[in-house]
């Protein structure tokens, strides 16, 4: 069918899926690409960042972070949600497209000139001059974003994830690519910058090529895209206080130097965790959906899920804090030693977080939306105020800190609200959590205990480390598990894939 005679923009039409055999077929590669392609572009932010660090400054990365707080302040206004309600709309029609991108050109205009209005307030607010050109040129980013072509959104109404692989990692590659290539060369934080607005261009680019769609300006059907937007911008803008409020106080009383150093000490700690839970929490939200109206299975399949996210979180954020001291100097450098403590901190925060972000996955799926908008509130509501203590009376390295431990305060909440919904109780999640709380404890004591009785350079240290603690958690965990009579669980699931086993658990066989 034609793209631009009104019929359907995507490839993948109702007719196509004849029963749920064929959708969970289209859903199983789907996802599994999805999963690859999150992985895959943060490997490369993680290089990047990694790369960079050798070559830049960390105030080179400070005045970039401190110019993209501004940015994104504004640009959380065009958080609005377009994509989303097309991948909702039952329909799939040219004037719905052009609907949505007609909304997006118009956005990103507007906040490309707010954004280059800001600039001389920022400079003045963040007493940093050097922001100011910056945000000059990172203004020209939602323009670009704004003129991207719509139709990319098809690949994921019709689950080809493949194609929307290429897109994202292409995208990124030319961004990689270009930053690398400018730091080489300038030594500067433009490089950051223009790097930045090459990506930007990039993706235009691979929009008009790799999708035929071709928008046209249309404002018929914008009320119906405007509505359902409303609500994703309040989420927005809620999830961008909770993650970027400590850095607007470091930002604050603190220099580029140590801004640079909360940037990246923050993408260091929490990317590595994040991407082996987060495609796994998230593909889950249409099973959950599913389960609503099946109170044991949806009881048995969440707290097997919280059971693997502990499994796999509690170690990684432990692991992460526990060889910080190793990990900052080897990868970044020695300039980079004053990020070591904030390393330590955010991974341990960004472990709980998760932890709270399984609850929250659960109750945004089984019609729980208001009781998360109020929790995510409450989050807010206590983080600001530690944060802003924390800053003000202390440093950076207590604002980690603060964040650490409002992630642990409010972890009870998320948990209880999901054991409401649920019917899980206290014993429920002691059975699960248990064994991964006791081999983490067992890896972090040898952990500990090396770093203490070995005297070795970090490269070398670093490595015995990660050995050990690949070892002696995976030791603990199977082992209680076996002793205690191998019981349904995480580790029986896994051991059931790995050995082909597998008879069914909740998630497969709802």
């Amino acid at each position: 069918m034609s793209k631009d005679d009104g019929g359907n923009i995507s490839a993948y039409t109702p007719e196509q899926v004849q029963n749920t055999g064929q959708a969970a077929k289209h859903f199983g590669r789907g996802a599994a690409w999805l999963v690859t392609m999150r992985w895959a572009t943060r490997l490369v932010g993680v290089v990047s960042t990694v790369v960079l660090a050798r070559l830049l400054a960390p105030e080179d990365f400070g005045v970039m972070a401190i110019a993209m707080l501004a940015v994104a302040l504004i640009e959380v206004l065009a958080q609005s949600g377009q994509h989303m309600a097309l991948v909702r709309h039952a329909e799939d029609t040219r004037d719905l497209y052009d609907a949505a991108w007609t909304l997006s050109v118009i956005q990103g205009l507007l906040l490309s000139l707010l954004i280059a209005a800001s600039a001389p307030l920022a400079a003045t607010l963040f007493d940093e001059p050097r922001v100011r050109d910056v945000i000059l040129v990172m203004a020209l980013r939602p323009f670009l974003l704004g003129i991207t072509n719509i139709g990319v959104v098809a690949f994921l109404k019709e689950l080809n994830f493949g194609r929307e692989f290429q897109f994202r990692i292409l995208e990124k590659c030319i961004g990689f690519t270009a930053t690398i290539g400018l730091a080489i060369l300038l030594r500067s934080y433009w490089a950051l910058v223009l790097g930045a607005i090459i990506s930007g261009v990039g993706q235009v680019a691979l929009s008009y090529w790799l999708h035929p769609f071709r928008p046209r300006f249309a404002v018929r059907r914008m009320r119906e895209i405007l509505t359902y937007s409303a609500h994703i911008l309040t989420q927005s803008i809620m999830i961008f206080g909770t993650r970027k409020s400590d850095e607007f106080v470091v930002a604050s009383v603190s220099g580029t130097g140590a801004v640079g150093n909360y940037a990246v000490a923050g993408n260091l700690a929490s990317a590595p965790i994040e991407e082996l839970v987060l495609p796994m929490v998230r593909a889950l939200h249409s099973i959950y959906s599913r389960l609503a109206d099946k109170a044991e299975a949806l009881r048995e399949t969440y707290l097997l899920v919280f059971g693997m996210v502990a499994t796999i979180a509690l170690p990684a954020a432990a692991g992460i804090a526990l060889v910080a001291e190793d990990v900052v100097p080897v990868l970044l450098g020695e300039k980079w030693n004053a990020a070591i403590p904030i390393v330590r901190w955010l991974a341990l925060m960004t472990g709980l977080s998760l932890l709270a972000n399984t609850s929250e996955n659960l109750l945004n799926a089984v019609g729980g939306e208001r009781r998360v908008t109020g929790l995510s509130w409450f989050r807010l509501a206590v983080l600001l105020p530690a944060v802003i203590a924390a800053g003000m009376l202390a440093g950076v390295e207590e604002m980690a800190l603060a964040r650490c431990g409002v992630a642990l305060v409010v972890l009870p909440f998320f948990v209880i609200a999901a054991a409401r919904s649920t019917g899980c109780g206290p014993v429920d999640y002691l059975r699960t959590g248990w064994r991964p709380l006791l081999a983490t404890g067992a890896m972090s004591v040898v952990l500990l205990w090396m770093d203490t009785a070995i005297d070795a350079s970090n490269t070398v240290q670093l490595i015995s480390q990660v050995v050990a603690g690949a070892l002696v958690y995976p030791a603990v965990l199977l082992g209680s598990w076996a002793l205690s009579g191998r019981p349904e669980g995480p580790e029986h699931y896994v051991v059931g894939l790995l050995t082909g086993r597998s008879k069914g658990t909740p998630i497969i066989e709802p």
